[in-house]
């Protein structure tokens, strides 16, 4: 019977000492006039990235993404209700949304 306990214990142990994977995340943001949205996708890892174009007001979106090592830009021309996605084939870790508006600053999400 003492046996049994102390290998029921150091089973325990080991189970406790196991390193546990780090989950990636799935992130959203709009621009801050709802006009444009960022998004990561394709769970468990997310590495698509999408950008949409949420109103019909003549003027493209663009958005950014970080994998924490490397940052990129994809734009969305496409118009009204469209969706542009790429497969970066890495995790990504942040995004942001942004409105082209020529000849003005462009609204833009935080980062997140």
């Amino acid at each position: 019977m003492r046996r049994k306990r102390l290998a029921g214990i150091g089973l325990g142990l080991i189970m406790a000492a196991a390193p546990v994977a780090a989950e990636a995340a799935s992130y959203h943001y709009m621009s801050v006039n709802s006009a444009a949205s960022a998004f990561n996708s394709g769970a468990p890892t997310y590495t698509w990235f999408n950008v949409s174009d949420l109103k019909c007001d003549n003027y493209a979106t663009y958005g950014f993404w970080s994998t924490g090592v490397s940052t990129g830009r994809v734009d969305n021309k496409s118009g009204c209700n469209k969706r542009v996605s790429s497969n970066l084939g890495r995790e990504i870790k942040a995004v942001r949304a942004c409105v082209n508006i020529p000849l003005a600053t462009d609204p833009c999400s935080n980062w997140g």
